[in-house]
């Protein structure tokens, strides 16, 4: 019964912010806005839609995420191989998060100055539009509610989207530093080349690093299965939210308005420290496991004097020679490459919007 009441309120959730963004929707399309107006609220529609498919599939996936979080439990402590490889880790860890604090912190300004709008413009107005069944100029209350529920409703928004991308993140950050105490172990690896039995204590240690590099390839294999499609949304809804800002900020006369860029300037900037630390991120992973390869090759490999130590790198070797590739849908890898390839595709966009807006 309880599990029933969790899947219900979980389900509620779902089912308010569908009806949040419909009603945005039924806004942007059902008053006769003029073209400037309405891209401005299609950045709102980008986000809110963003949100939703997020939260939709940690409420499909709940327990497969579960299952993935559970794998990383299965990992080496930090202090396995001594203080030195774990004063690494600390420093790798500490960079990741700092990164991370970064772009919760960039998400959190541009979210407060979208939410000021309406004191920025001085005058009463909503952050974004979205259908209301009374008077918003007439009337005072009714002004303040929908003001309150777009607040109340942004907040929510924003713990889901930082904690979906924080989640991805810390995931991946847990996945290299597992890799990078198995390079560890390779290249400290030091087998005896005078006798001609095997080393029973080395080939368990080597078994153990196999096992644990299998971990971490499914762990990365678990990430993509769940986060793949959700993150093929979120680089489109990048793409039209970064189009729809630049064309709002550019679009306006010469240097833009305070209120404009106050409000717009932020929003760009987080987006596209999104959009870096998640193509950095999987440049970075799939460095990493190339990177187990040479560590292998680096650990005398060819030491014919222990013929199953030797089959058993070689095994290491052939299964890091494939690269780990996060993508988003098994469209985009997720790399500086693609990084580029949003830039400039939005640039292509905008200029396609202003050469519009100018026929008009």
């Amino acid at each position: 019964m309880e599990s029933l009441e969790k899947y219900a309120l979980r389900s509620l959730e779902v089912k308010v912010d569908s009806c949040f963004l419909g009603a945005i929707l039924m806004k942007l399309f059902s008053d006769n806005m003029d073209m400037f107006t309405t891209i401005d609220n299609f950045s709102a529609v980008t986000v809110a839609s963003q949100v939703l498919t997020k939260e939709t599939g940690l409420f499909i996936h709940l327990q497969e995420f579960r299952t993935v979080i559970n794998c990383t439990k299965e990992f080496w402590p930090k202090d396995k191989f001594g203080k030195q490889i774990n004063d690494k880790l600390e420093n790798i860890e500490s960079i990741g998060k700092r990164y991370l604090q970064i772009y919760i912190l960039s998400v959190i300004a541009a979210v407060s100055l979208y939410m000021l709008k309406p004191i920025l413009e001085g005058n009463q107005t909503l952050p974004f539009g979205w259908v209301t069944f009374c008077s918003l100029e007439e009337n005072l209350s009714c002004y303040i509610l929908n003001y309150v529920l777009e607040v109340a409703w942004t907040l929510f928004g924003l713990y889901v989207l930082v904690g979906f991308d924080s989640l991805f993140i810390l995931l991946l950050i847990c996945g290299y530093c597992e890799l990078e105490q198995i390079k560890h172990v390779l290249i400290s690896m030091d087998p005896d080349e005078t006798t001609d039995e095997d080393d029973v204590q080395l080939l368990v240690l080597i078994s153990s690093v196999i096992e644990q590099h299998n971990r971490v390839l499914n762990l990365f294999e678990g990430i993509q299965d769940l986060l793949g499609n959700l993150l093929l949304w979120q680089f489109v809804a990048t793409l039209l939210s970064l189009c729809a800002s630049l064309f709002v900020l550019t679009s306006t006369d010469f240097p833009p308005s305070v209120p404009i860029l106050t409000r717009t300037l932020p929003y760009i900037l987080c987006v596209f420290i999104q959009n870096f630390i998640y193509c950095a991120a999987g440049q970075v992973i799939t460095d990493q496991s190339l990177s187990v390869a040479d560590a292998a090759y680096a650990s005398k490999w060819w030491v014919k004097s222990q013929p199953k130590l030797r089959k058993m790198i070689l095994l290491i070797i052939l299964s890091s020679q494939r690269p780990v590739e996060m993508t988003a849908g098994g469209f985009f890898v997720l790399n500086f490459e693609t990084f580029v390839a949003i830039m400039k595709a939005t640039g292509s966009a905008l200029a396609f919007l202003n050469t519009v807006c100018e026929e008009e």
